[in-house]
């Protein structure tokens, strides 16, 4: 359910719409209402509504990022925290942890190099600037390297307290885990900065397209899959004409014309 509430808060942002915003703020209170535990979540009977297992699974560790985004750092930071910790135990996170145990779960105890908790490490570490999510990425980095690193790239972790590895490399590991930990440490990459000046000093020229065509002025936003959008390049796939209520008022006459014609 991940990506359903990411681009419930990155669509609305990206595309400015409200009604997007409004759905996802619904969603996120009742989270924060239903779901917390202390500094986790649990799961939850999507018809009830009542808490089923009180598992951490590595596929949230997306959300603290996404409250991140929306401004809500001091509980983004604490469950992240949360999440460290298992991180350092391990080396790694496993597909399901048992909060009442303290342990992995026995058939969910593999990391395949997913990238949502490097991705909330990101978030953290631009809005807060504690360099304890810098010394976080570089365990998760060291820790990669030490225990999936084979000679043609980097293995699975079928289990994160033996370390056994697994013939399998995701292409997600490359195109998300890889980007966002690249990103941690390069903090003067152009990703970041508020107004690109090199990208509007190359931009085509504005008066051809629409008003709302804005490159480089408005930041980025990351789908899913870790590709950044350009906020201020939403509006660039218009031709003026599309935009300004003149010429659409004159485009409908004209279509009324033609239809007279052609009766």
């Amino acid at each position: 359910m991940d990506s359903y509430f990411e681009y419930m808060l990155k669509g609305g942002i990206l595309l400015h719409n409200r009604n997007l915003l409004d759905m996802f703020n619904s969603h996120y209170h009742a989270i924060r209402q239903y779901l917390r535990r202390d500094d986790w979540y649990i799961v939850a009977d999507a018809d009830t509504g009542n808490g089923l297992v009180a598992v951490y699974q590595s596929l949230e560790s997306f959300f603290p990022g996404l409250q991140t985004l929306m401004g809500d750092v001091r509980p983004a930071s604490r469950t992240a925290s949360q999440y460290s910790t298992v991180w350092r135990r391990f080396g790694a996170v496993p597909e399901m942890y048992d909060l009442h145990r303290a342990q992995p779960r026995d058939s969910h105890s593999q990391y395949p190099l997913r990238p949502e908790l490097m991705e909330s490490v990101m978030y953290l570490s631009r809005a807060t600037g504690d360099p304890f999510w810098l010394e976080m990425g570089r365990a998760m980095l060291e820790s990669i390297d030490r225990v999936a690193k084979c000679p043609c790239g980097y293995g699975t972790i079928l289990n994160v307290s033996s370390h056994e590895l697994e013939d399998r490399m995701h292409s997600y590991f490359l195109s998300e885990t890889v980007k966002y930990l690249y990103l941690l440490f390069d903090e003067d990459n152009f990703i970041f900065n508020d107004l690109n000046t090199e990208d509007a000093r190359r931009a085509p020229d504005w008066t051809q397209l629409s008003p709302g065509c804005q490159i480089g002025t408005g930041g980025y936003v990351f789908s899913t899959e870790a590709h950044p959008f350009n906020i201020g390049t939403m509006g660039c796939c218009h031709r003026a004409e599309v935009w300004t209520p003149t010429s659409s008022h004159s485009s409908s006459e004209n279509v009324s014309d033609d239809d007279e014609e052609e009766e």
